[in-house]
C-alpha cells in the first residue's frame, strides 16, 4: 500500500494487471508479487514496485506491515504499507501492468462509488469512479474499480484507522 500527497491529499497508488491468461488480468491491486528466494516482504514489495512501475526505491520509505490476508485461492499476501514521494515518471511494465493510477484516500474513506456485492458467501467491497492515471498514457481520466482482495485490504485499514490502531513497524 503506496501512499503519496497528491492533488487534494493522501492518494494510493495502484495497479490495472495487463490482459492475459492470469487469474488475476485485468484486476487493481497494489505494486507486488512473490518473494524471491532469501529475500523479506519489505525487500520483494520494493523490486516489484520498482519492476513494475519504475518506482525507484529511493523515493519510499517503508513504514510498516499491515495484516496478512488469504485469498480465495488460498494465497497468502503480506501487506507492506509504504510512503511515497509523489510519483515521477513512473513507467509500466507492459506485461505485467496495463495502468498505473491513484485514488484518492479520503475519496475511498468517504465511501465514494463505493458498493458490496456477494461472491461465493464473501461479501466483497467495490469501489469505482474515475481515477488519475500516473504514468503519462492516455486517458489521464479514466473509471477504475477496487474490489477482491485489495478492496478488503483497503476496507481493512479503513476500519482499523477509524478504530484508532496502526500498523506494525518492521
Amino acid at each position: 500500500m503506496g501512499f503519496f500527497e497528491g492533488l487534494g491529499g493522501p492518494e494510493l497508488l495502484l495497479i490495472r494487471r495487463a490482459e492475459g491468461n492470469d487469474c488475476h488480468a485485468g484486476q487493481v491491486s497494489f505494486p507486488g508479487g512473490h518473494v524471491e528466494s532469501g529475500e523479506g516482504v519489505e525487500a520483494a514489495a520494493l523490486r516489484e514496485a520498482m519492476e513494475e512501475c519504475s518506482l525507484e526505491q529511493s523515493r519510499v520509505t517503508v513504514l510498516g506491515r499491515y495484516d496478512d490476508c488469504v485469498s480465495i485461492h488460498e494465497v497468502v499476501v503480506s501487506t507492506v504499507v509504504a510512503w511515497l514521494e509523489p510519483p515521477q515518471a513512473l513507467q509500466r511494465e507492459l506485461a505485467e501492468v496495463a495502468r498505473i493510477f491513484a485514488m484518492p484516500w479520503q475519496d475511498l474513506v468517504s465511501g465514494r462509488g463505493f458498493s458490496q456485492k456477494n461472491l461465493r458467501g464473501y461479501e466483497i467491497p467495490y469501489w469505482t469512479f474515475p481515477c488519475r492515471g500516473l504514468d503519462g498514457r492516455e486517458p489521464l481520466m479514466a473509471e477504475e474499480t477496487l474490489w477482491g482482495l485489495t478492496g478488503h485490504m483497503v476496507r481493512s485499514l479503513i476500519r482499523d484507522l477509524e478504530g484508532g490502531v496502526t500498523c506494525a513497524t518492521h
